[in-house]
């Protein structure tokens, strides 16, 4: 899955990428990256084909930094609720 991650990350900027170029800053074959394209527009995002120029995002998105491993210093949601339930 991480694969299409890279590739939705290099199209968030919301700018025209050729396929010779996403292929290579992500060291797969321009196929390869038509296939993630696809899978991409799976999910529901909805992508720009231009013949000659290249793909991209029709809307520019921020995304989140990907958190490996569980995420700390959060509050407890149980404790929480129960402090609240309590006043």
């Amino acid at each position: 899955m991480s694969g299409r991650i890279d590739l939705l990350q290099l199209l968030a900027d919301g700018a025209l990428h050729s396929g010779e170029e996403l292929a290579a800053r992500l060291g797969v074959s321009r196929a390869a990256v038509w296939k993630r394209l696809q899978q991409l527009e799976e999910w529901g995002i909805a992508l720009e084909a231009r013949a000659g120029l290249g793909y991209r995002l029709e809307a520019p998105m921020d995304l989140l930094d990907y958190v490996s491993g569980p995420v700390t210093n959060l509050p407890d949601p149980i404790a929480a609720t129960g402090a609240r339930a309590k006043a």
